[in-house]
């Protein structure tokens, strides 16, 4: 028999029985042509507050029911700005719409009830990120720093969008994030400080600037406060109950690209290129680490994070194959893994995105920035390749993962494609 190159998408079945500590009992269930999935590249995977899995491919959006799977694409003739079926990622905002981001940057929206699509009306952008927000808003920020707001009509058949500042008479500044607070507040984090939008009933809002001496790139929210990060190493702390802003200086000068809770007292910070910093709250103390210091590290610019349900971070670091695990045991430590192939070689082929999935069982499935994909045994502290062919030979893709996805039910998806000859449905114990 030829080997035939079609779709590798697995569905991988988590047993809720099993120990976190050992690779899960799994059995594979494989998608493609023949079961309605025309498209072998899948970008992203969503499941939404009905149950139904969307996945982002090469050629539209695809709706799996649980039996079928239905294609959503640009179809000649159309008139609804949908130009490029090439789709990138996917969310799901507020009135059952779902929104995505195309290869080309633009943004779409996709009546999940009447199945029709609108793009942006919103000319010479390119999306960085897409946010729905609770109260029907929806907002991009652009590679350039712009913040576009776009709404719905009540008669779901138009769509609008304006730039922010434009719309609301401010001085333009760049945006780095958004933050949706648990009150449902918007936070803007840009150059220029901290614009907060309070909304009322009628989805309307006020508007509150918080002038800054610096720019404020990331934030991240306790049960009593809300904590941004800026440039030169400073920190905001905003109190939810007295909304008073207090200044910190942590020890860099770097700026803080990323910042995270981890449990009640700590916070990691990643900076642009000065390494990790972990933040004692209540002590003001901090721990630091380097790629100078600390072998484990590979690289000082911080990308990227990843907060496991164990408060322990998993990091992707600028130009470094593999990926960075930081745990607490109880003092931080930190060890960095790679993943080979089935040839014991370097799998530096793949995606350079690190992909980093905790299903409901807390089990671990991590892609490493340049390829593989592994299961994390936290009882020896060791990622273990995925690929292994004395477990199972249902999973034969050279690990070129494109997307991983657990679902409420406890499935594991997989995105990948490949060239075989046949998959078995197995069984593992």
């Amino acid at each position: 028999m030829k080997n035939i190159k079609f779709i590798y998408l697995l569905i991988l079945l988590c047993c809720t029985i099993c120990k976190i500590d050992a690779q899960p009992p799994h059995t594979f269930t494989q998608y493609k042509t023949s079961d309605g999935l025309y498209q072998k590249t899948i970008m992203h995977i969503l499941q939404d507050t009905k149950g139904f899995i969307w996945f982002a491919t090469w050629d539209g959006i695809y709706k799996f029911d649980g039996y079928h799977f239905k294609n959503y694409k640009n179809r000649k003739g159309n008139n609804n700005g949908f130009n490029n079926s090439r789709i990138d990622y996917l969310a799901e905002g507020e009135q059952s719409y779902l929104w995505m981001i195309s290869y080309d940057l633009q943004v779409y929206r996709f009546d999940m009830e009447n199945e029709i699509f609108l793009s942006l009306p919103y000319s010479n952008y390119q999306a960085e990120s897409i946010h729905p927000s609770h109260y029907g808003h929806t907002w991009i920020i652009t590679n350039k720093g712009d913040l576009i707001e776009a709404y719905n009509s009540t008669d779901r058949k138009t769509l609008r969008a304006y730039n922010f500042f434009d719309k609301n008479h401010l001085s333009k500044s760049k945006v780095y994030n958004l933050l949706e607070d648990d009150k449902n507040n918007l936070w803007i984090l840009s150059q220029a400080g901290i614009y907060k939008l309070i909304f009322n009933k009628n989805h309307l809002y006020t508007i509150h600037y918080y002038k800054l001496p610096n720019s404020v790139y990331d934030a991240t929210e306790t049960d009593t406060d809300i904590y941004f990060s800026g440039s030169k190493g400073r920190i905001w702390q905003y109190n939810k109950k007295n909304n008073k802003f207090t200044l910190f200086y942590t020890a860099t000068q770097s700026n803080i690209n990323i910042i995270r809770n981890i449990g009640s007292n700590k916070l990691f910070l990643g900076t642009k290129d000065d390494g990790i910093l972990i933040y004692e709250i209540s002590q003001g103390t901090t721990a630091h680490f380097t790629a100078q210091t600390n072998k484990e590290l590979k690289n000082n610019y911080i990308k990227e994070v990843f907060i496991d349900s164990r408060n322990e971070v998993w990091i992707r670091s600028a130009n470094t194959l593999g990926i960075t695990h930081l745990s607490f045991n109880p003092v931080p430590q930190l060890k960095h893994f790679t993943i080979k192939d089935r040839y014991n070689e370097q799998t530096v082929n793949s995606r350079p995105e690190m992909y980093v999935c905790e299903d409901i069982n807390h089990n671990l499935w991590i892609h490493p920035s340049g390829g593989g994909l592994g299961y994390y045994e936290r009882k020896t502290n060791i990622l273990k390749p995925f690929f292994n062919t004395e477990r199972q030979s249902g999973w034969d893709s050279e690990n070129k993962v494109t997307a991983i996805f657990s679902d409420r039910q406890g499935n594991l998806w997989l995105g990948s494609y490949c060239i075989f000859r046949r998959i078995p449905v197995q069984h593992f114990r």
